[in-house]
């Protein structure tokens, strides 16, 4: 089964809600920092990014 990455960052970050990443990109780069990526799909990671960017 497919890891959520969204899920997993939300949890490292300590936010209620997947909506509040946007508000702490640089917390959210430390966490992608900690994770096994191998666990996730690339397109899952370029999502991320492109979310907190917005």
């Amino acid at each position: 089964m497919q890891r959520d990455l969204f899920e997993d960052v939300r949890k490292i970050v300590g936010c209620d809600y997947i909506t509040d990443l946007p508000g702490h990109p640089v917390d959210v780069k430390l966490a992608l920092r900690k994770l096994d990526k191998r666990k996730y799909d690339a397109r899952q990671i370029k999502d991320l990014l492109e979310y907190i960017r917005d």
